[in-house]
């Protein structure tokens, strides 16, 4: 699951023939903290054995985000 397109990733993994072999199932594009904090979410149907979970920081948190922008930012949120 990521915040931006992980479409590569998963087809090079999809296509590595050297073991281990995976069997991918892409979560919902930008959707990371919903699905993490849903237990019951389709995305986790598939009994996924091991999960990637790749983010940008600026994407998951607005502090971080405006730190990148030169804003002030609250360092307490």
């Amino acid at each position: 699951m990521a915040d931006f397109n992980s479409g590569n990733l998963a087809a090079c993994l999809r296509n590595d023939q050297t073991p281990p072999l995976f069997e991918v199932a892409e979560a919902p594009y930008d959707q990371v903290v919903p699905i993490l904090a849903d237990a019951g979410h389709a995305s986790w149907a598939a009994d996924a054995q091991i999960v990637v979970v790749w983010t940008r920081p600026e994407a998951v948190s607005p502090t971080f985000s405006a730190i990148l922008r030169g804003d002030v930012a609250d360092l307490g949120r």
